[in-house]
């Protein structure tokens, strides 16, 4: 369970991380954090080519916030979901692998030829895994870094364009013509953005429209408390979701976490916290990792309840620096 997690997961982490940066030196930890960080995506990477080809493995499958009970399912012919329940979910998990690369990969802490090839890897399995949420997000990533590159020097980022945009050309249009699973990548990527595509998209637009209905109604002072939403979320349902496919206790997941603390913090409470939340990683130093964390972890919550995972606590083991303090300890 998610509060579970800030219970243990928070004060475990602090705990650890207190030691670690008591007996070693912050950027030897954040050296080992990164490089770990890398090397996590390795193990779900290969579970996802064991599923494509077919092969597959037994899986045991208990997502509470999808009305899942606990049971075992054999991964074969199946889409693939790395060691998850969902593909959404293995390229969250994946994604801050990626981060990792990229970060181990600006300051050579590993060896390139090594980084290139994961990140090739890690790419492969986001294509043939159609998460539509996994394509986004990698494509507003590339997209980040090319930004990043046209800041810090115009005329090599266009030299650099110039040789390698034939290249990203004709792979774009090879990747774009691709079947996986009955989809044509390019339209199941488009299909993102339209409501009635599929029972997924006219679930996560029903709830984000419902989390939103009951903020504007309820919310607009006071919330109605951590995970009480459920309680309210189904008299808010839009005219296009089945009300009586939920049955008596059950209600619509979360598809967007953002909304759903708006409406159980309330707007002021959760404003606040999202300010303050800004005010803080602007202290940090320019383009880090911890940055690009938070503005990445923001937007996955924008697609599904990203506390369900460990992920968001893990970075209370990344030792933050400042120009004035060797250690900048989280609060």
């Amino acid at each position: 369970m998610s509060l579970n997690k800030i219970f243990v997961f928070i004060p475990l982490l602090i705990f650890i991380r207190t030691f670690l940066v008591e007996t070693y030196a912050s950027s030897q930890v954040q050296v080992v954090f990164i490089k770990a960080l890398v090397y996590s995506g390795i193990l779900p990477m290969l579970a996802t080519f064991i599923q494509f080809s077919g092969i597959g493995f037994y899986l045991i499958h208990n997502n509470p916030s999808f009305a899942e009970v606990f049971h075992i399912e054999n991964y074969v012919g199946q889409r693939i979901v790395g060691l998850t329940n969902e593909a959404s979910f293995y390229v969250y998990q994946l994604f801050f692998s990626t981060l990792g690369i990229y970060y181990a990969y600006r300051t050579k802490m590993m060896k390139r030829w090594k980084l290139i090839s994961l990140a090739f890897l890690f790419m492969v399995t986001v294509i043939i895994s159609i998460s539509r949420t996994g394509l986004l997000l990698y494509i507003l990533f590339a997209g980040l870094i090319a930004f990043r590159e046209f800041k810090k020097n115009l005329i090599r980022f266009f030299l650099k364009f110039s040789i390698l945009a034939p290249i990203f050309i004709v792979i774009i249009v090879a990747i774009s013509t691709l079947n996986i699973g009955g989809f044509n990548l390019t339209e199941r990527f488009f299909s993102t953005f339209q409501v009635d595509s599929d029972a997924s998209t006219l679930e996560r637009y029903g709830s984000m429209e419902a989390l939103l209905n009951l903020i504007y109604d309820k919310c607009l002072l006071m919330g109605t408390g951590i995970y009480n939403y459920q309680y309210y979320v189904k008299l808010y349902l839009p005219y296009y979701m089945d009300q009586s496919s939920y049955g008596a206790g059950d209600t619509p997941p979360s598809f967007n976490f953002v909304f759903q603390l708006f409406a159980e913090f309330g707007v002021p409470l959760a404003m606040i916290f999202f300010i303050g939340s800004i005010i803080y990683l602007r202290k940090t130093q320019h383009e880090t990792l911890i940055k690009d964390w938070f503005v990445f972890l923001l937007l996955f919550s924008l697609s599904f309840q990203t506390l369900n995972f460990a992920i968001p606590f893990l970075i209370i083991l990344y030792p933050l620096k400042s120009l004035n303090e060797d250690s900048l300890r989280f609060r």
